[in-house]
């Protein structure tokens, strides 16, 4: 295979966040923040990844709660677009290994977890 005839490689955008304000995790969230203070989801980010050629993403916590993660992770298992996720868990827990065990998606998927 000639160098001109691989493939380009894949583009992915590396720190997105996206949020749903029903929620009602984000406590830095409010009115004051203007156009920031709506609902942002997949279905606005994928036009925009489109228009500039960036394959997949990874979408990274906007409030630091396990609830956040859950909802990150299930976004992730239901949208091919999304490459990965950086969540949230409390560090100081004594459970933090199996917090972290209990959200990390199957290896047969071609995603990461990595909770923060």
């Amino acid at each position: 295979m000639s160098p001109s005839s691989k493939a380009a490689p894949e583009r992915i955008d590396a720190h997105q966040h996206v949020w749903k304000l029903a929620r009602g995790d984000y406590g830095w969230l409010g009115p004051e923040q203007g156009v920031l203070h709506k609902d942002f989801g997949l279905e606005d980010l994928v036009p925009e990844l489109e228009r500039v050629g960036i394959a997949r993403t990874i979408l990274v916590q906007a409030a630091p709660t396990v609830s956040e993660t859950h909802f990150l992770l299930g976004l992730a298992r239901a949208n091919r677009r999304v490459a990965g996720v950086v969540g949230w868990v409390d560090f100081e827990s004594r459970s933090v290994a199996a917090e972290i065990e209990a959200l990390a998606l199957p290896r047969s998927r071609s995603s990461s977890a990595c909770a923060r």
